[in-house]
């Protein structure tokens, strides 16, 4: 997601420098996550195996998150296609075909009280 700055200069763009950022992040997770295990050699095995743990743990939790929201962008664009597709097919949505509903009885009241005034007039006459 690109985020602009608008001013009257001109527009930054903030999204290359969180690209960097962000595979920056993930390289020193992955390279924490091994040297860990040499860092911690000489260390308790209960803290290894916590350590060890907490990381994978967290890398499945990520993974699944990721695809979750991959999942959720597919169904979103292919919610986007189908409403479009609808709307060049032609067909009306709920709201639209109430809307028209509602459009042809004030037409209707309109042309009956014009009709009733015009009976009216002549009645007068």
């Amino acid at each position: 997601m690109a985020k602009w700055n608008l001013k009257k200069s001109a527009l930054v763009n903030y999204t290359t420098a969180s690209d960097i950022t962000r595979t920056r992040l993930n390289k020193m997770m992955m390279m924490m996550s091994v040297l860990f295990v040499f860092i911690l050699y000489n260390a308790p095995s209960g803290l290894n195996l916590y350590i060890m743990s907490s990381n994978v743990f967290g890398m499945l939790e990520q993974w699944r998150i990721r695809q979750h929201l991959a999942n959720v962008d597919e169904h979103k664009e292919e919610e986007e296609r189908r409403r479009k597709a609808a709307q060049k097919a032609g067909k009306k949505s709920w709201l639209q075909r109430k809307w028209d509903e509602l459009a042809k009885e004030a037409e209707e009241t309109r042309k009956l009280s014009s009709d009733r005034k015009k009976k009216d007039d002549k009645k007068r006459k």
